[in-house]
């Protein structure tokens, strides 16, 4: 009986390292990289299921550091289907945040919100709200405050309770020399519960 106990524990054992060890690989970047390759060469797959496992590879690599392959994958997949937003986010992500290269992700990020609309409806309203920070960013990256005042107007429509977008219009408004419209901004961010400590951005309020 004892005999039999210690089989039955030995072989619980063994499952559970095997079935560790199989999650430990399916989970490993490299490995998904390797299998998504391979399942990318089928001459059966569907451009659309590429594209996806392009975006994946892609962000296999970002995990592994590899952000030069991971861009060029991304880059593939916003070329293989060219009227999907996806792609386009995850390219203007590493242009703007790594390579900080602001005019070029401009560009992409601007072609994810072209593309998450269907007959000038959004399509997904927090993937927009992420696709209009990241431009307005861009936009005040390169000096264009008004721009980025346009987008943070439509930001505060599509996400009212959000402090952050009445700071970051505010902090535009103040590079225009707009010190009064930019302080109405941090006083409603400071209704909202936001602590906003103005010294740290140089800038000062009478009120």
């Amino acid at each position: 009986m004892k005999s039999l106990v210690l089989i039955l524990l030995l072989f619980q054992l063994f499952s559970f390292a095997q079935i560790k060890t199989f999650n430990e690989k399916i989970n490993n970047p490299r490995y998904k990289i390797e299998k998504l390759i391979s399942i990318n060469k089928s001459d059966t797959i569907s451009k659309i299921d590429k594209y996806f496992n392009l975006i994946d590879i892609g962000v296999c690599y970002f995990k592994l550091g590899d952000i030069n392959m991971s861009y060029e994958h991304h880059t593939k997949a916003s070329t293989l289907i060219k009227d999907l937003d996806v792609a386009y986010s995850y390219k203007a992500n590493i242009e703007i945040f790594q390579y900080k290269n602001y005019a070029s992700g401009l560009k992409s990020i601007k072609k994810a919100i072209k593309h998450n609309k269907f007959n000038g409806e959004i399509i997904d309203t927090m993937s927009m709200i992420n696709y209009y920070v990241n431009c307005a960013f861009c936009y005040e990256k390169i000096g264009k405050y008004k721009s980025a005042i346009k987008l943070y107007n439509k930001l505060i429509l599509l996400d009212p309770n959000n402090s952050e977008h009445l700071i970051d219009r505010g902090i535009n408004f103040y590079n225009l020399g707009l010190t009064e419209e930019a302080c109405e901004d941090f006083k409603k961010a400071i209704l909202l519960g936001n602590k906003i400590l103005l010294d740290d951005f140089g800038i000062t309020c009478n009120h």
